[in-house]
């Protein structure tokens, strides 16, 4: 099923590539939130890039642990990974809709739906970082962990991957805070011209 919904998220992204990043732009975050590519590309073509690398490893992923019979907790984690997703989607729903979304005029409102995009995040996220810091800890837990439960080539995948999407996170962690200070901004512009 999770091969399924990756190889679907794939061709979704392909079809939708104009639309992604939406209010992204190539100074985002000072330049940072989309830095190195956005000095050769589009925000919408960062984000296009971006997404299909996380959906081509996903992919390679669960069809190791297909393979493999193993890392399949991992890979439970991994579909919890998506929580954040459907908020970053109401957002850009949200953005692109015309008139624009109720939520994203009102600072209350943005700052309610930026603030369950982090909690999703820390949810979904957390724990799969958690178990990648305790199983590296040179405690007895920490080696049993991975000694006891997978090969030393799954192990190195396990690594290979925790490592990968804990770089991810950070980045759209950073995405996240710099959606979260436009969209802010922007609720405000909103309101000031209603008082006007």
């Amino acid at each position: 099923m999770a091969v399924g919904h990756w190889i679907t998220a794939l061709w979704e992204d392909w079809r939708t590539r104009y639309f992604l990043g939406q209010g992204l732009t190539k100074e985002s975050g000072g330049g940072l939130a989309l830095f190195p590519l956005n000095l050769c590309c589009s925000s919408a073509q960062v984000m296009y890039v971006t997404y299909t690398v996380h959906h081509v490893m996903t992919l390679l992923a669960y069809l190791y642990s297909l393979c493999s019979y193993q890392l399949g907790g991992v890979m439970v984690q991994g579909l919890l990974f998506e929580l954040p997703v459907l908020w970053m989607l109401r957002r850009e729903m949200g953005y692109i809709s015309r008139p624009k979304a109720q939520w994203l005029t009102e600072v209350r409102r943005t700052h309610a739906h930026h603030g369950a995009t982090y909690l999703t995040f820390l949810l979904g996220r957390g724990p799969a970082e958690c178990l990648w810091i305790v199983s590296m800890l040179p405690t007895s837990f920490g080696n049993e962990l991975l000694e006891e439960s997978l090969s030393l080539q799954s192990t190195v995948v396990y690594h290979t991957l925790a490592a990968f999407f804990t770089s991810l996170n950070l980045r759209i962690l950073g995405l996240l805070f710099c959606w979260h200070e436009q969209d802010v901004s922007q609720a405000r512009r909103w309101d000031l011209a209603e008082m006007e």
